[in-house]
């Protein structure tokens, strides 16, 4: 993992009122992730498909291909909320894409397959190889994108 303090300019704050906002005027896809519970719905990180296509995230998807998309492979960009501290997904790696994190909002936990810790906020941008082990916790309530690149 390797993680750029403040490598991206959010043209706006995307708190949970924008996202709230942001879910009102899209049709995404979304997925439960970690240890999905159906009576403890926020202990996991709900995610959002299809983000791209909304004129917030059309210049950091724009930025993210231009920048590391060099043989214009499709790529994906998703978005995952906590609504509270002390979500988590399950350690996983995610095999034949390449992931970058972008902190949106509160600060998120993530942790390799050692236990190195990496706190993601706001503008951080965090690479994950192509089969890295790692686990994400929410250490507040918090707002990511994830984007994965073929690899």
């Amino acid at each position: 993992m390797f993680l750029t303090k403040d490598k991206i300019k959010l043209a706006e704050e995307f708190d949970f009122n924008k996202l709230s906002e942001f879910i009102n005027h899209n049709n995404c896809t979304t997925e439960m992730s970690g240890n999905w519970r159906n009576d403890y719905i926020f202990d996991n990180p709900i995610g959002l498909r299809d983000i791209h296509r909304d004129p917030y995230f059309q210049n950091i998807y724009k930025y993210l291909n231009i920048n590391f998309n060099k043989e214009n492979k499709k790529s994906v960009l998703l978005l995952y909320a906590n609504f509270q501290a002390g979500g988590k997904s399950v350690y996983h790696s995610d095999d034949g894409v390449d992931v970058y994190m972008i902190g949106l909002f509160g600060k998120t936990l993530v942790l390799d397959q050692n236990n190195d810790e990496t706190l993601l906020q706001k503008g951080d941008l965090l690479y994950i190889k192509s089969g890295e082990k790692h686990r994400v916790l929410s250490l507040t309530p918090r707002i990511v994108c994830s984007w994965y690149i073929p690899t």
